[in-house]
């Protein structure tokens, strides 16, 4: 427990004050004691309340103050005293990112400074006394020391006694808030709208708010829950594809209303924030306080009241008793407007009453399904969300966002699929036991996409009467990052997942019957979501190390594989009769250099981000301080040659191409050792294009590479890509010379050797900056925008200038850039 308290012995002197104020107040024959203001505070400490002081939103303690002061007898006497306080969780970092960007804190002090004091003057004992309300801290009486204690248990359920209670002191809230605005003739919004701004869900909410990522990783769990419940086995498809926006008219409904009145509203009515105070005998509830204010609204009184007949209760109970607790409310506040000599006719009418009940009915069982499947968890699951630094953004940000768009019929079918790979039958049974997603790192989120495994869990058999034997298949799968808008709308812009999933379902297959082993094959390419064979337990593994190098064998072993991919396009082409580009339009479209675009589209601009950070490099470099000027002249016209370069030949034959072709893009197999490289596949489709075979090949021959090595190996690799070429063409009994001369390969060599070089520097400056830049490009909502629109230049620059790696591979290329082709002679 952090025991650090930010209170000074003034503040705690001062809260003392107005306890025994109070004290003053409610005991009259004790007057003479209670204004005690000549004390002394001897000392004043932090005690938790339980082994588990913090809650999700704040760390709960007891303050226990001892203070000297005169007795009745005017003699010495020492008391203590104690207070219930919440405090922000200040020393978990995560946990305090997620409550400013939610506004709870700041709201619960607006409330317990500002407005519960003005209501609880018109009707007392709505909520716990306030002796300090500031700078994330609160300080109230101790409710336990008066015999209060919540009133539902594990299962999180009221009887109807507890709601009556509940009901009643919810009708003293409302008529106290509709009495303050009479007497000070405005709207509540009005007088305190930093206590009821709407950050439970906020009308405007962009998808990368942290309450629409908390909604839509809700809503990821609730299709996963429903997936398996044999009632909806048959209405599966339509409840995942409507439950989504089923359940996002909550923002809409939360509003204040120009229907029906508003009233000041707690918002976040659960049985845990309702304590009870109860009779002699202990079993009846007499009293009730609300505690808990962090999501305090302006808005229609129902949505309260649906909120704590709905939650605590169940279907049954509510088919029941919910008509009579909704009259038990008008009731309630009717007596207690009526003590202010006021009408509830003139507020709200029982026909809009019951109107608002049919209207809102639905908020109701919605906050229902988002509160509880948190707040029923098991204490075992929760433990480490309040209790570790990591484990309220592992909850929040990770486990909770493993949602698949995926149901058990296709996962049966992937399944029946990968076994058919394998040498099963046909008729082979299978039964889905279960199945789960979890992150392939602990860095789980790449620049495009969230990469998982798919671990699904099934039993088998050939026919019904033999034995059924488990099995456990692990799939890989990525996924679009659909919860970040800032992200989701670069890739629907730069057009990469609609692409790949061309690829990996259309193209690709058939290339494969041609040459199999160019890639993992795919069991699923749909919407946002790929699910392909894991090439892991294949022994398959990437091979550069931090400085994205290759060796001579790995690069020999990549260009054999690209010289089957080059040839299984050109034999399917004359298979069909037809260029792949026809015939494939939507997997060869160009987008990572696109023509007669307007010059605001976000590849030019990031052309343009990532030209700035060359030139602030290359003023860095001693060797061109005497043609700096020249150089940044020049740079922009010698590297937008790339654009025309990369589009479909009129000149040379042109095949489907990788269009992304680095270290981290092939993954090499090796035996069992570990040892012996036996062949690469490709990943990651998502710049496919339609273009001369040279592209692909010197840009895998440049970018893992540096200057010295492609001295000494450039050509020889150049000639092993032709020999693979030409044997495998062979194999489909066609010659090479019928489509790439030899002449014509090392033409196209020296005329596209620029790009390669180009490539490399557009691709390096962002694949080798150092993980500490990375992780927050990755790994936050806003890193992604930063580094693509605001922060480049100074990210690169910082690695340019920190990072030994960085700084020797990205001078390498751009010296061979500068020299051959900037200040060519």
């Amino acid at each position: 427990m952090a025991a650090v308290i930010e209170l000074s012995v003034n503040d705690v002197q001062g809260l003392c004050r107005r306890y025994f104020k109070d004290y003053a107040a409610n005991d009259k024959e004790q007057q003479q004691a209670a204004h005690v203001n000549n004390f002394e505070v001897n000392y004043y400490k932090l005690k938790p309340i339980s082994d588990d002081p913090a809650g999700f939103l704040g760390n709960h303690r007891y303050l226990i103050v001892e203070i000297s002061k005169k007795n009745v007898d005017n003699q010495d006497c020492v008391e203590k005293l104690r207070f219930f306080t919440k405090s922000a969780p200040m020393e978990i970092a995560s946990r305090m990112e997620y409550m400013e960007e939610f506004g709870v804190f700041k709201k619960e002090i607006a409330v317990y400074r500002d407005v519960l004091p003005r209501l609880q003057e018109v009707f007392e004992g709505i909520a716990p006394k306030c002796y300090y309300a500031d700078n994330n801290w609160l300080v109230f009486e101790d409710l336990h020391q008066q015999g209060y204690k919540m009133g539902s248990g594990r299962d999180g359920l009221y009887d109807a006694e507890h709601l009556k209670c509940a009901v009643k002191n919810l009708a003293a809230l409302h008529a106290a808030s509709l009495v303050f605005e009479v007497k000070h003739k405005k709207k509540f919004d009005e007088l305190h709208p930093l206590a009821v701004f709407e950050n439970a869900y906020p009308k405007e909410c962009s998808p990368q708010h942290v309450r629409y990522q908390n909604f839509s990783n809700a809503v990821g769990v609730f299709k996963e829950l429903i997936k398996l419940m044999p009632k909806y086995q048959d209405k599966l498809d339509y409840i995942l594809n409507n439950i989504h926006d089923k359940m996002a008219v909550i923002f809409k409904l939360v509003q204040t209303s120009q229907k029906y009145k508003n009233v000041f509203s707690h918002g976040d009515l659960w049985a845990n924030n309702i304590m009870f105070q109860y009779s002699k005998y202990g079993d009846i509830p007499t009293h009730c306080r609300f505690v808990d204010f962090q999501l305090a609204r302006y808005a229609p009184p129902m949505i309260d009241l649906i909120t704590v007949l709905t939650i605590p209760t169940t279907r049954e109970f509510r088919s029941k008793y919910l008509m009579e607790f909704v009259a038990d409310y008008y009731r309630f506040m009717s007596e207690f407007l009526k003590r202010e000599e006021l009408t509830i006719k003139d507020f709200l009418t029982e026909e809009e009453l019951y109107a608002s009940l049919k209207e809102f009915r639905i908020s109701g069982i919605i906050e229902s399904c988002l509160f509880s499947h948190l707040t029923i968890l098991p204490s075992e699951l929760t433990q480490s969300l309040t209790t570790s630094t990591d484990g309220f953004s592992d909850f929040f940000d990770r486990n909770m966002a493993t949602n698949i768009a995926l149901t058990p019929k296709d996962i049966e079918k992937l399944c029946h699929h990968y076994l058919k790979d394998h040498g099963e039958e046909d008729n082979v049974n299978i039964e889905l036991i279960d199945y789960n997603l979890k992150p392939v790192s602990e860095d789980l989120s790449g620049f495009f996409g969230y990469h998982r495994f798919l671990t699904v869990n099934i039993c088998k058999n050939k026919d019904k009467d033999n034995e059924k034997t488990s099995q456990t298949i692990r799939f890989f799968t990525k996924t679009a990052p659909v919860e970040i808008e800032s992200r989701m709308e670069y890739l629907e812009q730069f057009g990469v997942y609609k692409k790949e999933m061309s690829v990996f379902s259309e193209v690709l297959p058939k290339l494969e019957q041609i040459f199999p082993g160019i890639s993992p094959k795919c069991y699923y390419a749909d919407n946002t979501l790929l699910v392909l064979e894991d090439l892991n337990l294949l022994q398959y593994k990437m091979a550069a190390g931090r400085d994205g190098l290759l060796d001579y064998p790995h690069l020999k072993c990549t260009v054999k594989t690209l010289a089957a991919m080059h040839a299984a396009s050109i034999v399917y082409e004359v298979k069909e009769k037809q260029k792949f580009n026809v015939l494939h339009a939507e997997a060869c479209v160009e987008n990572a250099y696109p023509l007669n675009y307007p010059k605001e589209h976000m590849r030019y601009q990031n052309f343009r981000n990532a030209l700035k950070v060359f030139k602030e490099l290359i003023k860095l470099m001693p060797k061109y301080q005497n043609h700096v000027e020249e150089i940044l002249n020049n740079l922009q016209t010698k590297m937008a040659v790339i654009y025309p370069m990369a589009q479909t030949s009129n000149k040379y034959q042109n095949v489907f191409s990788h269009g992304d072709m680095w270290a981290n893009n092939v993954m090499f197999q090796y035996d069992e050792d570990g040892k012996t490289l036996i062949q690469a596949r490709f990943v990651d489709f998502q710049l496919a294009r339609y273009a001369p075979p040279m592209l692909d090949l010197i840009t895998i021959l440049t970018i893992p590479t540096s200057r010295e090595f492609r001295s000494q190996y450039l050509m020889d690799l150049l000639m092993d890509y032709y020999t693979f070429m030409k044997d495998f063409l062979q194999q489909q009994k066609l010659s090479i010379d019928d489509f790439i001369p030899r002449e014509q390969f090392y033409e196209s060599f020296k005329e596209f050797r620029v790009c390669g070089l180009i490539e490399s520097c557009f691709f390096s400056h962002l694949t080798i900056l150092p993980p500490e830049c990375t992780e927050s490009l990755a790994g936050s909502t806003d890193g992604f925008t930063d580094f693509f629109e605001r922060k480049r230049v100074e990210i690169c620059l910082k690695a340019f200038n920190t990072d030994r790696v960085y700084r020797e591979r990205l001078t390498d290329m751009l010296e061979d850039l500068v020299d051959n082709y900037v200040l060519e002679k």
